[in-house]
């Protein structure tokens, strides 16, 4: 008997320890561990819900829970002090709205990159762990490995000499200032670099043939120097609203540029 009560004791500590507690309102249940908040969502698999008693500035998800269960999916859509998230291999997917990150760490499992579409507004840097199927990270860029498309950049991006595109919305609404595009750079998709209001100067080389609608949409004090003398077919009529009233598109551009250097 006694033997069984050092056992039972000994649990007790081991849970205790582990934070770990249940929190029900009849149809949902929520587990908390290390206040984070989290909701079952499949036999073995779970998913971060609530941050409310969350106080830290990181987060970082547990490869498994006490539980033994994994999380799977990220639903939280206001997390305004939460500056560095760290996916754990197992996060296939992520549901956001008023995210402020500067950091950001995606796991291996995480295979569409369009649902982070518009974290690039505060991220200051990224990574994509190297078991990563889908995606490489280089240079602070989120890099497609099958087509070498940069999907997401962020403020201090260097775009690597090996990127054929540049993807839709990659950069958009970020605070980069300048931004060198190599010459390997064939194609820029639509609103890539759309809102990005510091953005100061850009150089687009002769192998850039297209650029796709509003690329360069919202960028008051751009300045962009084209190496062609004119405008390519290949560039949408829309590619940078230089003419318009609003004056929504850049600041000047110049065409018949040579990169120095």
């Amino acid at each position: 008997m006694k033997k069984v009560c050092v056992l039972l004791l000994a649990l007790i500590c081991v849970l205790s320890s582990c934070k770990f507690e249940n929190s029900s309102d009849d149809s949902n249940e929520i587990l908390y561990f290390d206040n984070l908040g989290y909701r079952k969502n499949g036999y073995n698999s779970y998913q971060l819900v609530d941050i409310s008693r969350y106080t830290k500035s990181e987060i970082v998800i547990p490869e498994v829970l006490p539980n033994g269960c994994i999380v799977e999916s990220l639903f939280v859509k206001d997390a305004p002090n939460i500056e560095s998230l760290i996916m754990s291999k197992h996060v296939m997917r992520i549901q956001w709205d008023q995210w402020h990150l500067k950091h950001l760490f995606v796991g291996e499992a995480f295979e569409d990159i369009s649902q982070l579409e518009g974290f690039s507004r505060t991220l200051e840097s990224i990574e994509v762990s190297k078991s990563n199927p889908f995606y490489y990270s280089e240079n602070n860029c989120v890099i497609e490995k099958r087509t070498e498309t940069l999907v997401l950049g962020c403020k201090n991006s260097v775009i690597p000499d090996n990127v054929w595109i540049i993807g839709r919305f990659a950069f958009a609404s970020s605070d980069i200032t300048s931004i060198e595009i190599p010459d390997y750079v064939a194609r820029i998709c639509i609103s890539a670099f759309a809102n990005c209001k510091k953005l100061e100067e850009v150089y687009l080389g002769k192998n850039v043939i297209r650029i796709e609608r509003s690329a360069f949409y919202g960028t008051p004090d751009l300045i962009i120097n084209c190496e062609a003398s004119e405008k390519p077919s290949g560039w949408d009529e829309q590619w940078c609203q230089t003419e318009r009233a609003d004056k929504l598109g850049a600041k000047t551009i110049n065409w018949g540029v040579t990169r120095e250097g």
